[in-house]
C-alpha cells in the first residue's frame, strides 16, 4: 500500500486533476497481440484506483475488466463509476500489491497504470525492487 498519501481520503477529489493517457496504446495492444475481438477481452486493472482506465478502455469497445485495489475508498469510487457497465464489469476487489487473488491464466491482459512506484516505502529501494519483481510475476501468472 502507498506510503505517498492516504488514498480512502484522496478519492474523493483524485479524478479532478487525472485522465487517462495512452488508452489508444492499450486498445491497439489488445487488438494486435490477443488475436481475438476486442470484446471478448478481459482486463484486469491492477491498482485500479478510481476506474478512470477501466472507463476509458470499456468505452473503447473491451468486453470486460476486474478491478483491483489496495484502498477502499479508491475502489468505491471505480465501482459508483463503473456501475452503469453492468456485468462488463465483472469483479472489483481490494487487495494490496504484490498479492493478486485471482485464479491462474484468468485474464486475456492486465494494466498496471500509474502504480508501481506506489508498491513500498519509497526509503526502502531495495524492497521496492522486489514488491515490483512480485507484482508482474502475479500479474503474469493471471494472464492466459
Amino acid at each position: 500500500m502507498s506510503k505517498f498519501m492516504d488514498y480512502d481520503t484522496v478519492s474523493k477529489r483524485y479524478d479532478h486533476s487525472r485522465q487517462p493517457i495512452g488508452v489508444q496504446v492499450y486498445i491497439g495492444s489488445f487488438q494486435t497481440l490477443l488475436k481475438k475481438p476486442l470484446n471478448d477481452v478481459h482486463v484486469l486493472d491492477l491498482g485500479c484506483g478510481t476506474g478512470t482506465y477501466s472507463k476509458a478502455i470499456l468505452d473503447e469497445g473491451v468486453g470486460k475488466v476486474s478491478l483491483l485495489d489496495g484502498s477502499e475508498g479508491m475502489l468505491g469510487v471505480a465501482k459508483e463509476k463503473l456501475k452503469g457497465y453492468g456485468d462488463r464489469v465483472v469483479q472489483a476487489v481490494q487487495s494490496v500489491l504484490p498479492k493478486v487473488p485471482y485464479k491462474d491464466g484468468e485474464f486475456d491482459a492486465v494494466m498496471i497504470n500509474q502504480v508501481i512506484h506506489h508498491l513500498s516505502d519509497p526509503s526502502q529501494a531495495a524492497d521496492r525492487f522486489q514488491l515490483i519483481k512480485e507484482t508482474i510475476k502475479e500479474a503474469r501468472r493471471v494472464v492466459k
